[in-house]
């Protein structure tokens, strides 16, 4: 990569929905945490968007979700590696859309979300992991 781009945003969010003629992305059910009755939890579909721009060249991106411990370094639970190239003009922006349906956590807490670019953390963000209780019938 000759320049690392910079991210304006990390978002989480159930689903998109792209307009490929109106050249549109829609982040569909937004959340900033998460809630789960058990742990580990079954698998949630969970969508992660960024918008990279002033990045030229190419590289590797790696997006990865860690659990984060309070005497312990991060452990990765999952990640996803691609490669992309920016284009030329380094106002064009280029979005990031990552879309899984086998994220799992083991466990209630926080964990950290990073979008790295040939090895840089380039935007990072926590994601809270919750226990949510059951009614009762």
């Amino acid at each position: 990569m000759n320049k690392l781009p910079v991210a304006q945003g990390l978002h989480f969010c159930r689903r998109f929905s792209v307009d490929a003629r109106r050249r549109e992305i829609s982040q569909i059910g937004m959340f900033s945490a998460l809630s789960a009755p058990r742990f580990p939890t079954d698998r949630f579909r969970v969508g992660f968007f960024a918008l990279l721009c002033d990045g030229q060249g190419e590289g590797m991106l790696k997006l990865e979700v860690s659990r984060l411990f309070a005497t312990e370094p991060p452990q990765w639970i999952w990640r996803l590696t691609r490669w992309a190239k920016f284009p030329e003009n380094p106002l064009l922006t280029v979005p990031v859309m990552v879309a899984t349906e086998k994220l799992q956590f083991p466990a209630a807490g926080e964990y950290l979300v990073q979008l790295i670019c040939d090895g840089q953390t380039i935007v990072e963000r926590v994601l809270p992991v919750r226990f949510k209780r059951g009614r009762k019938s």
